[in-house]
């Protein structure tokens, strides 16, 4: 499954988390197939 498995947002707002990050993991490699020809380097 791609994205998150549930709702962050919740009437129209998303919980801050009380520690660093968004408490999510970026698969780069998935992110990478919408990348525009000239950001190729981007995750680089």
């Amino acid at each position: 499954q791609q994205g998150h498995p549930e709702s962050i947002v919740k009437d129209g707002f998303i919980d801050v988390w009380d520690k660093p990050g968004l408490g999510i993991t970026l698969d780069i490699e998935l992110a990478r197939q919408y990348l525009e020809p000239e950001d190729e380097n981007f995750f680089d």
